[in-house]
């Protein structure tokens, strides 16, 4: 307790009596000398002494994350699903209608031999599928030795014979061989089946 509270007390405790008015008034001026003498803001740097420390709220946790980032997480997993399942699909689709083609065109030779025909078909169901698969851009300006490479390089896995490749093409101006024509499109159904089953 203070110098001015334990004078107040023992102040109030002495007003009693027949000479209280004097008393009082003197209680009065004691109180106003003392607190003129005594230090300025001590009140003050008291209280300020007494107060704690400020104490800021907890970091926000990372984890577990708010209801809408599993929310958020929970659609992106969804729309990657469904575009994962779309692009195999597709490339299910495509395999499917190029392999039928291809039995096609076998069956088609087997009933006619017409060797040039085969080739010329199995070369345009090759375009086909690469155009499909692999875009315009890619594909539409190859010719030639280009273009074998591009089906070799298309197909790392197996790749594409280059020999298959420009028989192919010199069978579509090339005169019929009756004696090597069947191995020769055995040969080629085999190597573009592969080729299909590896790209799509």
């Amino acid at each position: 307790m203070s110098v001015l509270e334990l004078s107040g007390v023992s102040g109030l405790l002495g007003l009693a009596g027949p000479a209280a008015p004097e008393r009082f008034a003197d209680w009065v001026r004691r109180g106003s000398a003392q607190l003129q003498a005594a230090p300025s803001g001590q009140p003050y740097a008291q209280a300020l002494t007494e107060l704690r420390d400020i104490h800021l709220p907890d970091a926000v946790a990372a984890w577990p994350p708010a209801p809408g980032w599993w929310i958020a997480a929970g659609i992106a997993a969804v729309v990657a699903t469904a575009a994962i399942w779309f692009v195999r699909a597709r490339r299910r689709s495509l395999r499917r209608a190029a392999i039928a083609e291809l039995a096609r065109l076998d069956a088609t030779y087997r009933s006619t031999s017409d060797l040039p025909e085969l080739a010329r078909g199995l070369s345009a169901l090759l375009r086909r599928t690469a155009l499909a698969r692999f875009g315009r851009r890619a594909v539409a300006g190859l010719h030639g030795s280009s273009w074998i490479d591009f089906l070799h390089s298309a197909a790392p896995a197996r790749g594409f014979p280059a020999s298959v490749g420009v028989a192919m093409v010199a069978a579509i101006y090339a005169r019929p061989r009756p004696e090597s024509d069947r191995t020769d499109a055995d040969d080629w159904v085999m190597a573009v089946a592969g080729w299909i089953r590896s790209v799509t």
